[in-house]
């Protein structure tokens, strides 16, 4: 099965859970016995343009995935 993620950089603004994000989708698909290659692993900032460029790199590897995973985070502005 070929997968791809699309996930904020390991420590983006000092946030760490896209870190244990990753690794509960990396021990899920270990415990299922699905292999995942680290090169599909695309990196962001959680901003649109990083996952249109992340999604961009994807498309012009001519490599698609049968699942993509794309994580966000949801950021609120202090009232």
């Amino acid at each position: 099965m070929f997968i791809v993620i699309i996930n904020g950089a390991d420590i983006c603004q000092g946030l760490l859970d896209n870190t244990e994000r990753f690794s509960a989708f990396a021990d899920t698909l270990q415990a299922n016995g699905i292999a995942f290659d680290q090169t599909y692993y695309y990196h962001g900032n959680y901003r649109e343009k990083s996952g249109y460029q992340a999604a961009k790199l994807m498309i012009l590897s001519n490599e698609y995935p049968e699942v993509l995973v794309c994580a966000t985070i949801i950021w609120r502005s202090e009232r």
